[in-house]
Parts: structure tokens; sequence; C-alpha cells
């Protein structure tokens, strides 16, 4: 079992056919069908001896709270998380489940010696929630008389004692604090059967269950009246949350025999009210009445459909006369005496009556039984269950349900059912293995069983406690304790509490129990003690888990929970199943797709009986974005004196450099093209596009466009006679450029003539570049460099073939050559005399003419020299 869920490692193995032959080879006295397929599951941890192939066993560790006997627990049905243990008047409250038991609640009662009786704590504590989380605790009341303390009156001087009432107090939870808000109330004497009678073993139920006006948070108590013959069984209600109460109503009957003890009582979800006690007529020691006769004893049930208005006594007994009888182990008499075990068994005869939570009418009833019916010789006591399916009508054949070896004692039996599941969880002390202690008496083990399919199989049983308890150490004595009371030599007949005590709460099952002493006090007696297994609780469903939706994120996105969702989980038994997950990466298709990667987040939610749930989120790791293009900027050349610049230029070579992409998620392929040869032009210059293209394994792409401009140096000479419709109009509309000749076919925007490196020698003569420019690219156009002087000079130009003739008079073909890569290169070398000297370029215009085919040649612009 495990008191720390976080610790939790097994999961729940569903075989119910190996299960059902295990309980058959433990309990060969009883037959057992095998269960329906997936109707219950085997856990290794809940198999200590050896555990089974692949188990995980590991106890939990054990909470003491301190020296003392009788533990009685309770877990609120609200809020699971609050678990109270009661020992005396004194409750100590964990608000975590278990884990820490960080408040003790102390229930006051009338204080002594004064002019009437006061009261003393006398222990038998009981426990309950109602249905708005307030706890409550009954108790009693030791009644001192008047000059006495608890100090000066011990429990056990009749002098100065007057017998016992049964007390209530009440806490409101406020926060994680419990305030007092009702009590001490004396229930015994409110009801009308206080003093002089003595109560004992009193019990408390709430009705906790909601869905009535009327009956919803009634408290019910029921008590032994133990000062006369017969005892007698009382009952009675509250509807004020404990501060008023009914008359109480006697339920026994003389007939029912003397000892009618000890009494349970619980609250069924319709709000029937059931009252269960053992009851006891043959004793071996006559008036005695300390060795009952082994054939005598059973179980009486009390039924009430009207809120404890009226009680009806069952058809049947749960446990009719002989099946839940044993011996109560009084060391000095003269039957009846267990060997092994020096302690009052008294308390095994205790019924503890449950109510199914979800089948109307079905009822449960757990108690001690001598299986031989001899209290002298063989099995002294077996742990057996009953059940019924008719609110108590009828009930099935005892059977026994501990599952220790035969003859091994199994005594003080505590049983639970759990509001949620409906699991059964039974508790008891084992001896298993005939082990001694310090002393005479076998070692003791807590073992408790459970079953999750209404009684009809039961789990193998797990230990409890961590040590084995030895009851001839620390124990209280309870008969022949001092001299006087017992024949000399006498053995004395120790006690080790008439309960002790299981809840459940959240699915998980809530233990406490005395046992050896382990808190480290020093004082006597017994230690209370506490633990919890949440895989005892019959939580077969795994917690509803919802996964956060699918998503897509960046390639650099963060992929952490935080920031593509969480898992939620909800679960019928644990408020906070551990929710955890673990990421498998599926390789994703890019290209075609955009997916670099899948994760695929399993998510998975771990309640604390350890059921799974997972579910699976799926987050794409996408690479949506084209690579970052980074262009420098627009680059210009300055000075190009022969109308082009290569792309080994320089300053080309270094702005090329600078071109890069940049891409998140993978990698960039960088393509661009920069031609041989970037035509130059007149100002402002000839620019050239630059297409840059960038693209990623995933098939994104994106361009930018960079650009280069060529602009010429300043042309020697003076341009003129434009065709960019400044003065004369080109013959089809054919505009060019500013500063160049009418357009050509090709749409360059006409070309331009330049002179550059002009040097005259001042005698008439020198040396010359003309340069044409725009010239279409990829083509060779001849080209006849013509001349005129200044006399037969048209300053605006005529209408020419395709362009304008801007020459007139006396015109020369001076040269000619094949334009390339958009340029033409005229080194002249003139020696034909001073003045003013006009030139124009003239080509023809292929592949065809631009205006009138019949001609198909064409002009550039015009430049005059001065020699």
């Amino acid at each position: 079992m495990r008191s720390h869920p976080s610790t939790h490692t097994s999961l729940h193995l569903l075989v119910p056919v190996l299960l059902a032959s295990f309980l058959a080879a433990q309990n060969p006295s009883r037959s057992m069908a095998p269960l329906p397929p997936g109707d219950l599951r085997m856990n290794p941890d809940l198999d200590e001896d050896p555990p089974g192939t692949g188990a995980s066993f590991s106890p939990g560790t054990d909470t003491c709270l301190g020296a003392a006997w009788e533990p009685t627990i309770a877990v609120d049905p609200n809020d699971a998380t609050v678990v109270a243990v009661a020992q005396g008047s004194s409750v100590f409250v964990s608000v975590d489940g278990g884990s820490t038991f960080g408040i003790t609640l102390n229930a006051p009662l009338p204080a002594p010696g004064g002019p009437s009786p006061g009261f003393c704590s006398a222990g038998d504590p009981s426990l309950a929630f109602d249905s708005q989380g307030r706890l409550f605790l009954t108790y009693l009341g030791r009644r001192v008389n008047s000059g006495f303390n608890c100090t000066s009156c011990p429990s056990t001087t009749t002098s100065c004692n007057s017998g016992r009432d049964v007390f209530i107090s009440g806490w409101q939870r406020v926060g994680n604090n419990f305030v007092l808000f009702v009590g001490p109330v004396n229930v015994s004497a409110a009801a009308g059967v206080g003093a002089p009678n003595v109560t004992d073993k009193e019990w408390i139920a709430a009705d906790f269950h909601p869905g009535s006006s009327l009956y919803t948070d009634r408290l019910y108590v029921t008590w032994i009246d133990i000062d006369q013959e017969p005892w007698q069984v009382w009952t009675t209600y509250s509807t004020t949350s404990g501060a008023t109460w009914t008359a109480a109503q006697l339920l026994s009957i003389a007939a029912e025999g003397n000892r009618v003890w000890p009494v349970h009582n619980t609250v069924a979800p319709n709000h029937d009210v059931y009252v269960g006690y053992h009851a006891q007529s043959g004793f071996l020691d006559g008036t005695g009445r300390n060795i009952p006769d082994g054939v005598s004893g059973g179980v009486v049930l009390h039924r009430s459909t009207n809120g404890g208005g009226s009680f009806t006594k069952t058809a049947t007994d749960p446990f009719p006369a002989s099946t839940a009888d044993m011996t109560w182990n009084v060391q000095h008499l003269s039957n009846g005496v267990i060997p092994g075990a020096t302690y009052w068994l008294i308390g095994s005869v205790q019924p503890w009556i449950m109510a199914d939570p979800s089948i109307p009418g079905r009822l449960y009833v757990v108690c001690n039984d001598d299986p031989n019916d001899d209290v002298d010789s063989g099995d002294a006591a077996d742990v057996v269950f009953t059940r019924s399916n008719d609110f108590g009508a009828t009930w099935s054949a005892p059977v026994r349900i501990d599952d220790a070896p035969a003859g091994a004692l199994t005594v003080l039996p505590t049983a639970a059912i759990d509001p949620t599941t409906g699991a059964i969880g039974v508790m008891w002390y084992d001896a298993r293995g005939n082990t001694t202690g310090s002393g005479t008496d076998f070692l003791l083990n807590v073992r408790t069983r459970v079953s999750w399919d209404h009684g009809v199989s039961w789990l193998p049983s797990i230990v409890v406690n961590d040590n084995p308890f030895d009851p001839a150490v620390s124990t209280s004595c309870r008969f022949c304790c001092t001299a006087g009371q017992c024949a000399v030599g006498a053995p004395i007949t120790r006690r080790i509490g008439e309960y002790n005590g299981i809840a459940f709460g959240g699915c998980t099952a809530h233990m406490t129990w005395a046992g050896g002493q382990t808190c480290g006090t020093g004082s006597t007696g017994t230690d209370i003690l506490y633990d919890n297994d949440p895989e005892l609780g019959g939580d077969l469903t795994a917690p509803m888990l919802v996964c956060p939706p699918n998503t897509q994120v960046g390639c650099n996105a963060s992929t952490a929970p935080s920031a593509t969702g969480t898992a939620t989980a909800t679960d019928d038994c644990d408020p906070t199943p551990t929710i955890s997950h673990v990421d498998v990466i599926h390789p994703g298709n890019c290209p075609p797709s955009i997916t670099l990667d899948t994760i695929e987040r399993i998510w998975s939610a771990v309640d604390d009986a350890g059921n799974l749930a997972t579910c699976s989120q799926f987050i794409s790791r996408v690479d949506a974005d084209a690579p970052v293009i980074h262009v420098p900027p627009p680059l210009v050349i300055n000075g190009v004196t022969d109308g082009c610049v290569l792309a080994t230029h320089p300053q080309v070579a270094a702005w090329a450099a600078q071109i890069n992409a940049v891409e998140a998620c993978t990698t960039a392929q960088l393509s661009f093209t920069i031609p041989p040869v970037l035509p130059a032009d007149c100002a402002p210059g000839r620019t050239t596009q630059i297409l840059v293209q960038a693209a990623d394994a995933c098939g994104n792409s994106d361009f930018a466009l960079g650009t280069i401009t060529g602009v010429s140096a300043p042309s020697a000479g003076t341009p003129f006679c434009f065709g960019d419709g400044s003065i004369t109009p080109c013959p089809c509309g054919n505009v060019g450029l500013a500063g160049h000749g009418c357009d050509i076919a090709q749409t360059t925007g006409g070309v331009c003539l330049t002179a550059q490196n002009f040097a005259p020698n001042g005698s008439g003569g020198g040396t010359v570049d003309l340069v044409g420019m725009n010239f279409p690219t990829g083509t060779t156009p001849l080209v006849f460099a013509l001349r005129a002087n200044t006399l037969n000079q048209i300053a605006n130009g005529v209408v020419f073939g395709d362009g304008l003739l801007c020459l007139g008079g006396t015109i020369q073909r001076i040269t000619n050559t094949l334009a390339h890569d958009g340029k033409v290169l005229f080194p002249l070398n003139h020696a034909s005399g001073t003045g003013r000297f006009d030139y124009q370029l003239w080509f023809r215009n292929l592949p065809q003419a631009f205006c009138d085919p019949l001609y198909g040649y064409n002009t550039s612009s015009a430049l005059s020299l001065t020699w």
C-alpha cells in the first residue's frame, strides 16, 4: 500500500480468472464462480506474500499520532482531503488527504468538582461529517462526584464515579481551521436516559446524503446502557446539528440476551437509518457473562424509514445465533482462553453495518465468528461477512472473508464502504505465522482486504502496518490488574482496544489502529497509527483526460506547454490526478509540405489508484516563411568612359558580395546573375536591375531587385538634335529618352552620342573617342560615324528614316564598326582643320524598321566639337 500517491509506479492488471483461482486456493471451504472478464483487476501490490511477478510492492510509511488506543476515523464525503482520526475526546485532522495531521481538536466536557457532577473523558470516540463538511465527535464523559477531579478520581474507583454519559461536540470548517460551534452537549441526558444510567460504546452516523429537506444532515447516535441486566440499546437523533435531541428509543429486548454490545449505525443514500448490534444470551460462566457459549451470539439489525422516528427489526438477523459468536478471551477464567493471545476480545463481535451507495436495499455486515462454535479448541475466530439485497429482509449465508491460513487468529475486524465506488474494505488484527513477541503473545499485523464487486470476491489482503504489533509490550491491563481483584497468580488480561478504524474518501482507504510504540514519546500504552492506500478504493476508472488542441508553431517558436497548452484531467476519486507528458518526434515531409517535423505530445493522467488515461496532442513545427533577402543599396558607378561596366568591375564585385539571404528554419539557396556587361548611358545613367532569388528547403521562396547604374563621364562638346520630342517630332511617335535619338525597333529608348577623351592639339588636330550608347544588347548592328562642318548643320533635325538627321551640307562617312554589348566606340584622329564639327551615328535599325519598313535605319543624337 502507498501513502504517497506521487510515488505510484505500478498499474492494475485485469486478470479476473487468475484472481478467482488465487482466492479459491486461499479459501478452499468457499466456492467462488469465475468473475466476468474485466470485472476486477489484480494489482501486484496487493499480494505481499510474496509479491507477484513484476510487482512493485512498497508499504507506506505509518504516521504515528500519539500514545492511546481505540481510534476511529472518518473522511469528509464532500472533500476527501479532510481526514479525521479520534482517540478519547481528541481529534487529529488532516487537510491534505492524510499526508500530515496538523490540527488537533480537543472536545470539551463540563469541568468536575462543582456542586453538580462534572465529567472526565472516558473515550469511545466516534466521528461523522455531515453534507456541509461539519465534523462531529461523540465521546463518553465519566461522571465525577462533587469534590473530585479527573486525577483524584480514577476510572476504576467506584466511590467517586457515578456512571457515564454520551457527549457530542461539533466543528465548522473555516478555511483549513475548524471552529467549535456546538458542544459539549450531553446527548444521553438530553434524550432522557442520562444519570444514573451508565452508557457505553456509543456510535454516531450523519446523513450526509443530499436530496432531502427533511433528513439530510440529521445526526443519529446510538449506545449501550450497561447499568442493569440485561443491557440495553438506545438511539436518538438531532435535527439541530447536535444542539438538541429527541427522546431516546429502546431497540433491544430482553429475549436477545443479557449482553447486547457493541452497537453500530449507518445511513443509506435513500436516508434509511440502520442500527445493528451483537446479541449474546448464553454464557458458560452463568451470571458472570464473560465466557460466551459459542452458540448463542448473533447480530440484530433495525431499520428506520422515517429519519429515526421509529425503527423496525428486520425479518431475519444478519447473523443468526452461533454465526457471530466467539470467546472474549478473559485470561483468568476457566474457558475460552486463546493460546498466544492475552488480550480482551469482546470488541471483535461488534458488527459493522454498511449500505451500498448505488444499489438501493443492498446492505453488508461484517463481524467475527468462531467457525467451530467451540470457545476452547480449534480456530478461535474468522472474519465473516453477509449481505442483503432487500433492505435486510433476507441475508446471504455468512462466509469467511479473511484469507489467513486455517487456524490463524483474525480478530477485531472493522469495515467501511466507499461512498463513491462501493468498494468494501475490511481491516483486522492478524496473527498468521504464530510468531511470538517478547512474551507469549503472537505478533499481530494489521491486514486489509477489499472487494470491488459487492462482496462476491475479495482481493488478497495486504499488511498495512510497517512493524508487527507485540501485545505484550506497553498494552494496558483490563482484568486482574491490582492485588485482590483475582485469585493469587491469576494471569492478567491485557487491553488492545475494542476497535480500530477504516474509512474511504476519494476512493482511498484510510486506516487507523493501535499498534506498537513508534512515536518516541517514551510514554506507556500503545500508539495510534495511520496509513492510507489509494489503490484499495475500487477505483477502476481512468481519469477523464482532455488534450489541448493540435497546433502549428514556427520553427523557432516555443513548444513548451505554457505556449502550446496543457492537458486537463478530472477524476471521480482523485481530485488532482498526476498529469505528465512525453514527446515523440515524427519527421515532416518538407518539401512538398511546409512541415519540418511533428511533435506527438502524449499526455497521461494517473489517479491515486494507478488508473492511466492518455491522449495525444500534435504540434507541427512549420516553415511558412521564405528566406529574408538582403540586397545592398543601389550601386551607381560614375565616370564611365567607354559606355559600359564589366561584371568584374571592383565596385560591382564588392556590391555583389553583400547580397545574402537569412533563413530561420532550414538553409537558403541564393541565386542571382549579373550580366557580363552593364551598359552605361548618358546622364542620368543607365540602370540594370539584378534579380535576386532565394528559396528554403520547404519550397518557400522570395525575390528582390538590386540596381547598378553606370553613369558616363561628362561628354566633351555640345550635344544637340534630340529625338526626345523636345523640338522636332520623331517620324512615327517613336520618342526616345532624354538626350537620345529617336527610339528604335528594340525600344531601348534611342542611342545617344558622347565624346570621351577629347584631346585637341591646338593647331586644328587631335584625338577623341566617339561613344554611342544604348544599342540593343545581344545584337551587333553596323554603325557609321558621320561628320559635317558647321556650315552644313541642321540644328533641329529633319525626319530621316526612323530618326532625325541632324547634319546638313556636306556629310562625310568617316568610319564604321559593329556595336557590341549595347555600345559602339570610334577612336578618331582629327586632322582636318580647326573650327566646329558636328558628328552623328547612323545604323541599320534591324531586324526591321521602327516606322517605315522601306528604310529600316536610324540615327543617334548629334554632338558638336570645336577643334
